[in-house]
């Protein structure tokens, strides 16, 4: 991953010297409130209700100062929230600025490994598919290094994600098998059904409908009687 450092137009401001000394002067959160704020955020999402999770995290984002470690899990997940909107542009925007060594080094593996990741299905998105793969080969090395087994399912399905859209379906099939794998031994629904989706996709693309719908029932079935408005939506 090259070092550089990104600023937006929109988010520049956070980054100069008169932002710097407002942010040193906010109040900052507890440990506890925050817990609180990604509780209520990731129950928005399940909700469907992506724009009031939105809201919630740029307030906190706003309202208080944070250490590097917990700015990334909320930027990370405003991105994520952004890209349930289908804002591509800004949910990529939000997290560019981590494509940067010393942004990374500040902030733990597990965390690094995540927006990493993040910014490769940003830069996915945006159809910028050298970079997204890049990005991902190094999240997955560092989760290698670091022993950080229960983030290669999100891993492998962002790497099924870019070969999908370059139409290698036999390769981003494997992927989603690989993710699948590492999901199901999590006993992570959500990140199962988003495999079987995936590999129904692919299925799809190929032309072959018969095993597309065999797993898009297969992800039905998982995600049951849970909430999941995303997914089911993408479905």
């Amino acid at each position: 991953m090259s070092t550089r450092i990104y600023q937006s137009s929109e988010s520049a401001s956070l980054f100069d010297s008169t932002a710097d000394v407002r942010v040193r002067k906010l109040r900052s959160i507890s440990d506890e409130s925050l817990a609180k704020v990604f509780a209520e955020v990731q129950q928005k999402l399940t909700e469907g209700l992506s724009s009031a999770a939105e809201k919630i995290l740029n307030q906190t984002l706003s309202a208080y100062s944070h250490t590097p470690e917990n700015q990334a899990k909320l930027y990370c997940l405003l991105s994520y929230t952004l890209e349930t909107q289908g804002r591509y542009q800004e949910s990529l925007e939000v997290v560019e600025k981590y494509d940067d060594e010393e942004m990374l080094a500040a902030i733990e593996p597990a965390t690094k490994v995540s927006i990493v990741t993040q910014l490769a299905i940003g830069f996915n998105n945006n159809n910028d598919y050298p970079k997204a793969v890049a990005l991902l080969n190094h999240a997955l090395e560092e989760a290698k290094t670091s022993n950080l087994n229960h983030l290669f399912g999100a891993i492998y399905v962002a790497f099924s994600r870019v070969y999908r859209k370059l139409n290698e379906c036999p390769i981003s099939r494997d992927h989603a098998e690989k993710g699948l794998n590492y999901y199901r031994e999590n006993g992570d629904w959500r990140g199962m059904a988003e495999a079987y989706h995936l590999i129904a996709m692919t299925f799809h693309q190929e032309g072959n409908s018969e095993k597309s719908l065999e797993f898009f029932d297969l992800a039905i079935k998982i995600i049951g009687s849970r909430s999941a408005a995303v997914l089911v939506g993408r479905m």
